[in-house]
């Protein structure tokens, strides 16, 4: 487990760490910074320690202050953050225009900095650059899609998969998205056209080890960042999880693409620049907010 030290040459006894460590494993006393030894067992090196403090005095193994730097002046004020959400939008049509390299590095880059459940982060990602390397990939999804449906219809393996998922998170799979299955396997046998990735020219797969704690929310969250940071580049989204759901169960694909046997896939990202530009941004609202008291 790390080891938490206090430079006392450096310290300024502002008291900063042991304000916001959540393990409360420092005090500020009239002496300086007390250090409790039979608590530093409970730090997870979230290192928020030496994020706050002004004299990079705390050290965290095996965080070094270069890990943290300085924070830009200012921040995004509200408006600015409800014009991003507002125009962002699922895009499923897009140019034949590609992706630069680029473009898709600051994206997973930007997606790396949202917070995640217990350090360090868990949350891996598969980057496809191409159309080609989706499209590659392509036969392999139809043919899991039309598998798992042909399974469906066992009643054995239908009862295992219900009581695995769970029979409120089953039968919603069943309701609203296994219907569109169907059509769309048949749609890519006759024709060619792809309602899985709708012709993207690239794509992010979130992975995590199985054993991480809060793998796939932390998964869903680095998405999430994703898709705005795209959105600040002028590029379109939509968040597909039928793609990771077939990758997930076929062993050899997951070879080809290198992700590890331990990992469970999670969701993926469509990119790519939008063949059509929204004028109005559509009204969303929660189904209900209750306020307590």
């Amino acid at each position: 487990m790390p080891q938490p030290t206090i430079d006392r040459d450096q310290c300024a006894v502002c008291g900063a760490c042991a304000a916001i460590c959540p393990c409360l494993i420092f005090e500020r006393t009239k002496d300086g910074i007390r250090l409790f030894p039979d608590r530093a067992d409970w730090c997870f090196a979230c290192g928020q320690c030496m994020a706050a403090c002004p004299t990079e005095a705390v050290s965290v193994p095996p965080l070094g202050c270069a890990d943290f730097p300085a924070l830009p002046a200012g921040a995004a004020d509200l408006a600015a953050l409800e014009a991003l959400f507002l125009e962002r939008r699922s895009v499923r049509r897009f140019t034949e225009e590609p992706v630069s390299r680029e473009a898709l590095e600051e994206i997973v880059r930007l997606s790396a900095t949202a917070p995640f459940g217990v350090p360090p982060t868990d949350v891996e990602v598969t980057v496809f650059s191409t159309r080609e390397q989706i499209q590659a990939i392509l036969p392999a999804v139809y043919t899991g899609m039309e598998q798992f449906m042909q399974a469906l219809r066992n009643p054995i393996y239908r009862f295992l998969i219900r009581r695995q998922m769970g029979p409120e998170m089953f039968d919603a799979l069943m309701e609203h998205l296994l219907p569109f299955v169907p059509p769309m396997c048949r749609l890519y046998r006759e024709t060619g056209f792809d309602s899985a990735t709708w012709g993207a020219p690239a794509m992010l797969l979130f992975h995590h080890p199985k054993r991480s704690v809060c793998g796939k929310e932390n998964c869903y969250i680095a998405c999430t960042y994703a898709m705005l940071a795209a959105q600040t580049l002028g590029l379109g989204t939509t968040m597909i999880g039928i793609v990771a759901g077939v990758v997930d169960m076929d062993k050899a694909l997951r070879a080809k693409l290198g992700i590890p046997d331990g990992n469970q896939c999670e969701i993926s990202l469509i990119i790519g620049h939008p063949a059509v530009h929204y004028r109005r941004a559509i009204p969303r609202e929660h189904k209900s907010v209750t306020w307590v008291g």
